[in-house]
């Protein structure tokens, strides 16, 4: 399927035609946003929500439901909170702040994706074009409507995915710290994204085996121990309990079946196009290992 060794030939293809499909699909999806979004639609519940937090972080009261009040983990969107209130410091609304970072963040990962495929997968335009238009005429635009941060954590999902990819084709160093600090990233912008960012490392240990991933693996145990470590001690000390909120509002590990069938649908929906790739991919020896390593994260993530 992918032949990683072939990193000089990677390229070789990609020319203004790549970049004007790119350029027309963004325009395209701009106008559709436009043409089709309500914009007098409030914001869904759980996204005015985190809204509200950003804004009482904006004016300096902390991260706080009430002003005055003992500081709450509600907004578990960590990373997408403060991200929406330094932007709001520009002089923008809150409203503006979180559409203006959510459309950024959907049409960034769609171009990440039509690199992705012509880099690593070797695929014509035709492929890498129609996947694009699949992603970014999809959800995303919804949960920009309604203003979640969802479409923030897609485009570090995809950027920690990438960077993953760049780390199996050439594990040195530097790879294996830009994976492991996009990994970091990806767990304070959702809590989920540190269970994300180990299923990848995972994906990797299996693609390349652990001698050839030393250095990947002794960057991401630095980067999460060290980094990570200040975080968490910093978060227990300023919530006054060291987990994320839902943790404890639901239950703690208990198993919740209903959500667990709602992740396996939401996947089967969004992805049905490529499930017969999935398929295929096990007519040979290379193509299932590709397959697995490309269906780790997914899996462990829906589980």
């Amino acid at each position: 399927m992918t032949n990683y060794t072939n990193k000089k030939s990677v390229f070789r293809n990609f020319d203004r035609l790549d970049f004007y499909l790119i350029t027309l699909c963004i325009l395209f999806t701009l106008l559709i946003f436009l043409l089709f979004t309500n914009s007098s639609m409030p914001p869904f519940e759980d996204a005015a929500m985190l809204m509200r937090y950003s804004q009482n972080f904006v004016y300096g009261h902390g991260i706080v439901w009430n002003i005055g009040e003992h500081p709450v983990d509600g907004a578990t969107d960590f990373l997408f909170m403060i991200c929406v209130a330094i932007t709001a410091k520009t002089g923008l609304s809150i409203e503006n702040s979180v559409l203006l970072i959510d459309m950024s963040s959907h049409i960034l990962t769609g171009i990440i994706i039509y690199i992705f495929i012509r880099k690593f997968l070797f695929a014509g335009r035709w492929m890498a074009f129609t996947s694009l238009l699949f992603f970014i005429l999809g959800t995303g635009l919804i949960y920009t409507a309604v203003f979640f941060g969802t479409p923030f954590f897609a485009l570090f999902s995809a950027i920690t995915w990438f960077c993953a990819n760049e780390a199996v084709i050439d594990p040195k160093y530097s790879n294996s710290l830009i994976f492991s600090v996009s990994g970091l990233i990806l767990g304070l912008i959702r809590p989920e994204g540190v269970f994300l960012a180990i299923f990848m490392l995972i994906a990797i240990l299996f693609k390349i085996g652990f001698k050839k991933s030393k250095k990947i693996v002794l960057s991401f145990l630095i980067i999460f121990g060290i980094i990570g470590s200040i975080y968490f001690i910093w978060r227990w000390g300023y919530f006054g309990y060291p987990l994320p909120n839902p943790y404890y509002k639901k239950g703690g590990f208990t198993l919740h079946l209903r959500g667990l069938t709602q992740s396996i649908g939401t996947f089967v929906i969004f992805s049905y196009p490529f499930i017969p790739a999935f398929i295929l991919g096990g007519r040979s020896k290379e193509n299932l290992q590709q397959t697995i390593f490309s269906l780790i994260p997914v899996i462990g993530f829906i589980l």
